[in-house]
């Protein structure tokens, strides 16, 4: 932070370096060029030193480095006996100019009307600085002046006069286009900046509807296949019990009512997921968050599950401490442990152990539900919450999936202000790390209409 604010200082000092000296040599160099009037018979001539002073005081901001224009500025080889009287004469209109410009002046949005301010400045600048100035502080640093201030203002002449109205006019025109330059350059870096907007936007929406294309897509494979299957083994399972029913053992019969029962089981809970997954996508679930007592909330889940799990031997451990509150939607919770539950038991060996635990903090809560199963290679693991990264894994007992619930958990879990963290070892087991506040005043309930 202190190096990018003492880089950035040097390059303001720099910048303003080179303007001091840009500045200055412009005075110098048109306190070189006089000239006169045709046809007029005056003393001495006259130059056009204050249009490069002028115009200064639009560039340099700071006035320390103004001062050092006009120091310089007041470096005249042939009026070297003179440069007190310039450097103290122009350094104080200078200055008053640079306070009057950026008090007033350059806070006008009118470009005409600022160059009109600013011409009747400049007429002001003359009379009423440069000439009052100059005569007082000849007589203070005695130098050669005749008569009063009155005859001293008369007394400059046509020659004089030309050049104000000169200067007026070109750092008038000056700061009107200066003025619409800056407005150019504004408008350019708006339009640009909305250009880079809309860009952005392009881009979100592009990638939007492409993700919206792969969800298209896996729901039509889902719904056309994984769906479709256990619907038509249903059904050839009761024209099979229909048509032979009579010839059927009782123990065949029952295994036959196992099979379609699961089959029916299967395609709910695929049709439960869908559903869910469905209505988050279009936005239409309301977030209803509530204090919950999370170890009876998996012992729930568990119970649902149970006869899956004895069916491969397996036992599930819920280690989560009685009495346990999470603050949560409880239909999104149910739906986050249902799936997290089921994968468990769909990868995990006859015989195998599942555990549930839950660790608290001062503002969240982390639930892990660890297997003992078939563990998951890094690539699957990087592909576990992409709707669009290839096939679902085939479970233990070869139980089929489409990784819609996992996408569910991730969803919902992110609804909570939380976060799902999966580590797996192959053949050592997987565990699902879900973390989420466990307050109120550290969840943003939304709605999501």
């Amino acid at each position: 932070m202190l190096n990018e604010l003492n880089i950035k200082s040097k390059e303001v000092f720099t910048k303003n370096f080179f303007k001091m000296l840009l500045f200055s040599a412009l005075t110098i160099l048109f306190s070189l060029i006089s000239f006169q009037i045709p046809g007029l018979v005056e003393t001495g001539k006259s130059n056009l030193v204050e249009i490069p002073l002028l115009i200064s005081v639009f560039h340099i901001k700071n006035p320390l480095f103004l001062l050092g224009t006009v120091l310089l500025g007041s470096i005249r080889p042939i009026e070297s006996d003179l440069f007190l009287l310039i450097f103290l004469v122009h350094a104080i209109s200078i200055l008053v100019t640079w306070v009057i410009y950026y008090k007033w002046i350059i806070n006008i949005s009118n470009q005409f009307i600022k160059g009109f301010l600013w011409f009747v400045y400049i007429i002001g600048y003359y009379y009423l600085l440069l000439l009052p100035i100059t005569f007082f502080l000849s007589q203070l640093l005695n130098y050669t002046t005749s008569g009063t201030f009155i005859e001293f203002v008369i007394n400059i002449g046509i020659q004089t006069r030309f050049e104000l109205i000169a200067t007026a006019l070109t750092t008038t025109l000056y700061t009107i286009l200066l003025g619409m330059f800056k407005e150019l350059k504004t408008h350019k870096q708006d339009l640009e900046l909305l250009v880079d907007k809309r860009t952005k936007e392009l881009v979100t929406t592009n990638k939007k509807l492409e993700e919206t294309i792969v969800t298209k897509d896996k729901f039509f494979k889902i719904i056309g296949h994984d769906l479709r299957g256990p619907m038509a083994q249903i059904i050839q399972l009761i024209e099979l019990i229909e048509t032979k029913l009579e010839t059927f053992s009782q123990q065949r019969l029952l295994d036959l009512l196992k099979t379609l029962k699961e089959n029916s089981m299967r395609g709910f809970d695929l049709l439960e997921n869908l559903m869910h997954w469905a209505r988050s996508q279009t936005q239409s679930i309301k977030f209803d968050p509530q204090e919950i007592q999370l170890d009876t909330l998996i012992d729930e889940n568990i119970h649902l599950l149970s006869k899956h799990a004895q069916s491969k031997k397996i036992s599930i451990n819920n280690n989560v401490q009685s009495g346990t509150i999470i603050y949560g939607d409880k239909d999104m919770l149910n739906t986050i442990f249902r799936n997290l539950l089921s994968n468990a038991i769909k990868f995990t060996m006859n015989g195998g152990t599942i555990e549930i635990t839950a660790k608290t903090s001062a503002n969240e809560i982390t639930i892990s539900v660890k297997d003992s199963g078939v563990g998951m290679t890094n690539e699957i693991q990087e592909s576990l919450f992409h709707i669009d990264k290839g096939p679902s894994m085939i479970g233990t007992d070869n139980e089929k999936g489409t990784g819609i619930g996992l996408l569910l958990c991730k969803e919902f879990v992110e609804r909570h202000n939380g976060k799902i963290i999966v580590e797996s070892v192959i053949n050592l087991g997987t565990t699902f790390h879900i973390t989420i506040p466990k307050s109120e005043s550290t969840i943003a309930p939304k709605l999501i209409e």
